[in-house]
């Protein structure tokens, strides 16, 4: 996953398998994310009966949207660090965490710190105010 966010669903489909020649009335998910290329990456895809909220909310409680979340918190401590040293710290904690499943994202941090660090100039309002 390279980039957090901008997620969606495509909750229904009529599905045609090659194999059969038979038209199956199927739900499909269907779970997005934009990368920084801005191309769009399939996380994940599940396949039920009928389209529900049951399903759906299991889908959104699958591994994908856990991690989704505790991503977004540890990137947070990032951000929302008090001084340059604090966040470098959150990065660094961040890396031995998430590194290895999602490389790409590590490594955009990391790369781009020495840019990013021009935000702990600013006071904690203001930059609450630009991260919020």
């Amino acid at each position: 996953m390279h980039k957090t966010g901008n997620f969606s669903s495509a909750n229904y489909g009529i599905l045609s398998p090659a194999l059969t020649g038979k038209t199956l009335n199927k739900a499909l998910y269907v779970a997005l994310a934009v990368n920084y290329d801005g191309k769009k990456e399939v996380l994940g895809l599940w396949l039920a009966e009928n389209e529900g909220a049951k399903f759906r909310t299991c889908v959104r409680g699958s591994r994908l949207y856990k991690d989704l979340k505790e991503v977004c918190v540890d990137l947070k401590k990032i951000y929302s660090a008090a001084t340059e040293d604090a966040g470098r710290q959150s990065l660094d904690d961040f890396g031995k965490k998430w590194k290895r499943k999602y490389p790409v994202l590590f490594k955009s941090w990391d790369t781009y710190w020495n840019d990013l660090i021009e935000f702990f100039k600013y006071p904690p309002e203001i930059r609450k105010a630009i991260y919020i």
